[in-house]
């Protein structure tokens, strides 16, 4: 087996593939936050995104603990994803519609599931002898899964007034 090979490095190169996705995720929430700042659902989009920037806060102090490399090239790419995904089909590329934000807020409650989801993986691991704390996995998956309620109410919202408008 070689250095590559090792549970170890599987566990960073997972956990660096999350911190790429995390970061991909507070980007769109950011920006999904600034362009619908006056919309009623404003302050809990806002909410939403510094809570998703908090768990990527948490899974680099995680890395740290660790002794994960944080792999920057793949924040980088996590970054340009996030950045990108105005790119998505909406009215215009410059100004907001119904349907962009239901996109947005549909690839936001996909990312939060798949935090989530590692998180899970991670607390079974740690139960089977991996290195990482219980407790704080416990926190970050409950907290995940408030963040998805809010998510899913606001992706609910987002395509009601999508489809109803005319």
């Amino acid at each position: 087996m070689s250095d590559r090979d090792t549970p170890s490095s599987w566990l960073g190169a997972y956990l660096n593939a999350h911190l790429a996705g995390a970061t991909a995720g507070m980007e769109l929430a950011r920006r999904a936050a600034r362009g619908n700042r006056d919309a009623e659902h404003g302050p809990r989009l806002s909410l939403l995104a510094r809570d998703i920037a908090a768990d990527r806060r948490s899974l680099v102090q995680l890395m740290r603990s660790l002794g994960v490399r944080v792999r920057h090239h793949r924040i980088f790419a996590g970054w340009l994803r996030g950045k990108a995904a105005w790119l998505k089909p909406s009215a215009g590329v410059l100004t907001r519609s119904p349907l962009r934000d239901l996109i947005e807020l549909e690839t936001l409650y996909l990312g939060i599931q798949g935090m989530a989801a590692g998180w899970r993986v991670l607390l079974a691991a740690a139960a089977n002898g991996a290195p990482v704390d219980e407790e704080s996995l416990r926190v970050l998956h409950d907290r995940a899964n408030n963040e998805l309620a809010v998510a899913e109410d606001l992706r609910i919202q987002a395509g009601t007034r999508a489809f109803t408008r005319d």
